[in-house]
């Protein structure tokens, strides 16, 4: 029984769900989109406020707004035209600050370059003014010991002869000997003369240098001597730069210290 009674409710429920269902589908309506309602209002006949308002305008303010795109266009392509320049001329800028400092550098690589050949000038001319005082060294060498030698050999031959000599003889040699001593310190006198000599020395210069400008300047006999005198006395680091008066027939000794000052 209670069965019975439940299946009846239970298809009446289903019954009145059901026609329900089917009322509301039929007064659903879905809601539109925009483009939907345009088309709609354009099918009964209604016009759209913004094509109103675009035909309402005139044919003078179509023209000013062409022709504020277009002065807008022309000024963009200028701005455009301005910046293309302004980056053609930076990179002429970098490309010339490039070219010169390779030019700074070819130009500081001649001038070491140069710099190196004149060194090397100057100290084959030293070499070769060192190469000459040492020869001519020895060839005043040469002949001292050949004067010396004839000397020896007159001096030998004056003594066999004295035996069948008178003494007009040894008068006139007498005489000849005075002239001789007479010229010898006459020669030692010009050579010591004490007459003072300006002599410069420059920044840069080595002792070897000085040295040969000393023999040039007449105040050593020998460049390579008075080198070899200044390093074996350790004078030659301290030789000091700038103006000096020496005399002529100075020892090695005094000229050194003339120069460094000790």
């Amino acid at each position: 029984m209670k069965t019975k009674y439940f299946l009846r409710g239970l298809g009446l429920g289903i019954t009145v769900t059901a026609a329900l269902f089917a009322i509301a589908m039929i007064f659903y309506q879905p809601a539109m989109s925009e483009s939907e309602i345009r088309q709609e209002a354009k099918k009964l006949g209604m016009v759209d406020a913004a094509a109103t308002e675009e035909a309402a305008l005139s044919d003078a303010d179509q023209a000013v707004i062409e022709e504020v795109e277009k002065t807008e266009s022309e000024v963009q392509e200028k701005a455009d035209e301005a910046e293309a320049k302004k980056a053609a001329a930076k990179k002429t800028e970098e490309t010339a600050a490039e070219e010169k400092e390779e030019t700074d550098a070819e130009k500081a690589e001649a001038e070491a370059k140069k710099e190196e050949a004149e060194t090397k000038k100057q100290e084959a001319e030293e070499a070769k003014e060192s190469a000459k005082a040492e020869q001519d060294a020895a060839k005043s060498a040469s002949k001292t010991a050949a004067s010396g030698s004839s000397a020896e050999t007159s001096k030998s031959s004056s003594g066999s002869d004295s035996n069948s000599t008178a003494s007009g003889s040894g008068t006139t040699s007498s005489a000849s000997s005075g002239s001789s001593s007479s010229g010898s310190g006459s020669s030692s006198g010009s050579t010591s003369s004490g007459e003072s000599v300006d002599f410069s020395v420059k920044s840069g210069e080595t002792s070897s240098t000085v040295s040969a400008n000393l023999y040039k300047a007449g105040l050593v006999d020998n460049p390579t001597q008075f080198d070899r005198y200044l390093e074996q006395h350790n004078y030659d680091n301290y030789v000091q730069n700038g103006d000096f008066s020496i005399k002529k027939g100075s020892t090695y000794e005094e000229i050194a210290k003339i120069l460094t000052g000790k």
